[in-house]
């Protein structure tokens, strides 16, 4: 039996394509500009918005309460008797425990807009492949449509001399 001969193929590096992130400006456009064929588009950037305000929202809360904690941090540095002492340290405990809360609240808040952001990205996803495969479908089948419907020539025979017999 012939022994084969074989080389060893050079496999290449396979290179990894850096993905698109497309802004959210866009993503809502898409979206939005659906949401009078879809009421899930419609509610998808309505939760999107009031995620966002409700952010803004509590992050002006994290700001305030955070200037609170650090005015009563340093009330308990400046205090002189025992008495502002106690005061202060009780208002620090106060202001630490409403600062958490805010922070807490924040957090939750962030997720809920990221959940909200995430919702949108898919369905701007689903609609640029489905408006992609649509428009494949329709070129195939409008060059089908075109096809059937252009007239048909006909072809004429070019009549043979007949033998003459005589």
């Amino acid at each position: 039996m012939a022994i084969k001969k074989t080389s060893k193929k050079k496999v290449s590096k396979k290179k990894s394509a850096r993905k698109v992130v497309m802004s959210i400006e866009k993503v809502i456009d898409i979206v939005s500009s659906q949401s009078s064929i879809s009421p899930a588009c419609k509610e998808a950037v309505v939760n999107f918005n009031a995620a966002m305000r409700s952010l803004t929202a509590v992050n002006k809360k994290v700001i305030a309460f955070t200037g609170r904690f650090e005015k009563s941090l340093a009330n308990v540095d400046n205090a002189k008797t025992p008495k502002q002492k106690e005061l202060a340290k009780r208002r620090l405990k106060d202001s630490k425990e409403a600062r958490n809360a805010v922070v807490a609240d924040a957090k939750a808040k962030t997720k809920a807009v990221n959940d909200a952001e995430k919702v949108l990205r898919g369905l701007a996803t689903l609609y640029t492949s489905s408006m992609a495969r649509f428009q494949k479908e329709f070129a195939r089948n409008a060059a089908a449509k075109a096809k059937a419907l252009k007239p048909k020539t006909t072809r004429r025979r070019v009549a043979r001399k007949k033998a003459v017999t005589k």
